[in-house]
């Protein structure tokens, strides 16, 4: 006789990057839990009105309390700016897979002459009292470059300003030396250039490129969630 009991998939936790909030996984989220993947979503908002934290043992605190909360094994993804999060707060006994989505990853340095942000993404900021803006001529190119014209349109009105830069000492924790990884190298980000997206795949267990722009979460969500959905289950538990 067989047993009937199965591994149930792992939960997929999301931390959205700078400027965003949790609605963009909203063509993502769906798309896994019709599959029965669990998804649980990281929001990086700060204050009232709703700025995007810059400050690192805020999202450390966010990912691990989102960690912490899910009984089984975890696939913690961060985006962009989220994958500062994940590094700090992602070394957990169930967090079994990180998957950074053109991602900072904290720890690694860029090479001499080797660049990450462009040159669009670090003039597009414009510091305001309500925190870091972004300049509205620029953002579709920057962030949705292969996105149509209407998802474009529904990001951007749900753009938050992003906290000003938190000073002080960093955590200690790099979850990506522990812990199994996956690097996404988004080649036609017009936001993290894609040669130093490989430097920090450079140390990852895995390494993956698609021709998207930085945000495959709207022009590629079915992409995305295949992804999820693979590692979900190699590591259900």
């Amino acid at each position: 006789m067989t047993s009937s009991n199965t591994a149930s998939p792992a939960t997929v936790v999301l931390v959205h990057g700078a400027w965003h909030g949790p609605w963009c996984w909203d063509r993502v989220t769906p798309l896994l839990e019709a599959r029965g993947i669990p998804v649980v979503l990281v929001d990086r908002g700060v204050g009232s009105p709703r700025q995007v934290s810059s400050d690192p043992w805020i999202d450390r605190e966010r990912v691990q309390a989102a960690v912490n909360a899910v009984a089984g094994p975890v696939v913690l993804l961060g985006h962009s700016q989220g994958g500062i999060g994940i590094t700090y707060g992602g070394i957990a006994p169930n967090v079994k897979r990180l998957v950074y989505l053109t991602a900072h990853a904290p720890g690694i340095d860029m090479p001499d002459g080797v660049v990450l942000r462009s040159p669009a993404l670090v003039a597009g900021g414009i510091d305001t009292p309500e925190g870091r803006l972004f300049d509205p001529a620029t953002v579709a190119s920057v962030f949705y470059g292969d996105c149509s014209p209407e998802d474009v349109a529904w990001a951007v009105s749900r753009l938050d300003p992003q906290q000003l830069p938190v000073q002080g000492p960093l955590p200690e924790e790099r979850a990506w030396q522990v812990i199994p990884s996956t690097y996404v190298v988004c080649t036609e980000d017009g936001a993290l250039l894609a040669a130093g997206q490989r430097i920090y795949a450079s140390h990852m267990t895995e390494v993956i490129e698609w021709p998207t722009s930085h945000s495959p979460f709207l022009s590629q969500p079915a992409m995305l969630a295949d992804l999820l959905e693979r590692l979900a289950q190699q590591h259900a538990g």
